[in-house]
């Protein structure tokens, strides 16, 4: 999941994070479907040797993100609209591999949906996040509101209906995921 770490430029400062990228290689190589929201969606690129980067933009608040048409193709994202509004709190980047397909980008990070391996994606944008996370990051990292074109003041940000944002968005990825988990545990013998 997410947090103010950042795993372009806080790896050595923060020791735990190298801890996490073991765990992803470990599960990465047991065949455990994984995905990673923002942080993690740039710790299970390091799991890969992908490193995090800076993204184009600070991005914190809610703005829409555009599937690829290979996003539009693929089964975990099936259903969803081409353009969906979703909750952002980064200015960071997952890296990508020679085998990751980015999924879906927005104006301000072209990297927001990456597909690393058929059970493993990260997501840079939350499509998770409820309205008393929303409250809790505004309370807590009251420091990274600046004036920038895609920072969101806190006012508008929890003006926001998270149900129709999230929710939704989140229960369709986690009913494609539990669909697809079948088809990936008998083509990639994947742990149960």
């Amino acid at each position: 999941m997410g947090g103010p770490q950042s795993a372009a430029s806080d790896l050595n400062k923060y020791p735990y994070l190298k801890d996490e990228v073991e765990l992803l290689r470990s599960a990465l190589k047991a065949k455990i479907p994984v995905f990673g929201f923002c942080l993690g969606a740039q710790l299970l690129g390091e799991a890969l040797g992908a490193h995090a980067e800076r993204s184009l933009h600070k991005e914190i608040g809610i703005f829409p993100i555009l599937l690829t048409e290979k996003g539009m193709q693929d089964p975990l994202l099936a259903n969803l609209p081409q353009e969906l509004a979703v909750f952002h709190w980064h200015s960071d980047m997952p890296g990508l591999t020679k085998e990751a397909v980015v999924l879906a980008k927005s104006e301000g990070c072209p990297r927001q949906i990456v597909r690393y391996l058929p059970y493993a994606y990260g997501f840079q944008c939350h499509p998770e996040m409820t309205l008393q996370g929303a409250q809790e990051l505004i309370e807590n990292c009251a420091e990274d509101f600046t004036s920038d074109k895609y920072v969101q003041t806190p006012r508008e940000i929890l003006e926001q209906d998270f149900y129709a944002l999230s929710y939704k968005n989140m229960v369709c990825i986690l009913e494609n995921f539990l669909l697809l988990r079948q088809s990936w545990s008998d083509a990639l013998k994947l742990v149960p």
